[in-house]
């Protein structure tokens, strides 16, 4: 597999990195994870978005979908897919997308908005997905993906849970959040990983990479690297837009 990372910034864009998105590639085979606001742009030089085998929406804030509007009008527009792109998201995702779309205006010949609920399986491509539910304050899929060679888990957005922990369990690649460096005693539960969180969670699960995303600018990325690697024994990663990871 390779994963690129098309956006990396947490809650809102940073100066240098748009939010959440992530390619997905085996072979002739692609998924795109997320699309979160500025993340267009850069996805453009990786791959057009007509070949996509699938798009997968975590959940429905906006630094995870608003480029999937943008997307849509493209596709609509300028770059007709052969077939309908399928797009795996929850029901609050779906429903803002309709919103937002119009529901009575959705071109069902460009995207085909696909309900998907933890515990369901699909296929995208040479792509095996499984869904997981993540604990966030809106309700989020995590994605545990596999081809014929390689596994990874995208744990999206959320808390410390025994579901992240299943989707995390052996991978060759984990895609974590840490929104924040510490938790302090403010921190909302339920919401989001800090590195020391993160760092935990690939170790217990054995992963063999740990990719660090979704950092909220403007926390000290260098440190939330020094904790996680104080602790995590595999090979660490921060994300940053542009990046690539064969694995």
């Amino acid at each position: 597999m390779r994963l690129d990372i098309v956006g990396s910034a947490g809650s809102y864009p940073s100066p240098d990195s748009a939010c959440s998105s992530y390619l997905l590639r085996s072979g002739a085979s692609s998924v795109l994870l997320d699309a979160g606001n500025g993340s267009q742009s850069r996805l453009y030089r990786l791959i057009e978005p007509a070949n996509l085998n699938a798009i997968i929406i975590s959940h429905g804030h906006v630094d995870h979908f608003a480029d999937l509007i943008g997307i849509y009008h493209y596709l609509k527009y300028a770059s007709p897919p052969k077939a309908p792109v399928p797009v795996f998201t929850t029901e609050d995702t779906r429903t803002k997308l309709e919103f937002l779309l119009g529901a009575s205006n959705i071109d069902e010949t460009v995207i085909a908005l696909i309900v998907t609920e933890p515990g369901s399986i699909i296929t995208a491509g040479s792509f095996s997905v499984s869904f997981y539910a993540a604990r966030h304050s809106v309700p989020t899929l995590i994605t545990r993906i596999s081809d014929s060679s390689s596994v990874m888990c995208y744990g999206a957005d959320g808390d410390v849970s025994e579901e992240l922990s299943k989707a995390s369990a052996g991978v060759d690649l984990l895609l974590g959040e840490s929104t924040w460096v510490e938790r302090t005693k403010d921190s909302a539960q339920g919401l989001h990983l800090d590195a020391r969180n993160l760092a935990a969670l690939a170790q217990s699960a054995a992963a063999a990479r740990l990719v660090i995303t979704h950092v909220a600018y403007p926390a000290d990325k260098a440190r939330i690297f020094e904790i996680v690697t104080d602790s995590y024994s595999g090979a660490a990663f921060l994300a940053e837009d542009g990046a690539s990871f064969s694995f």
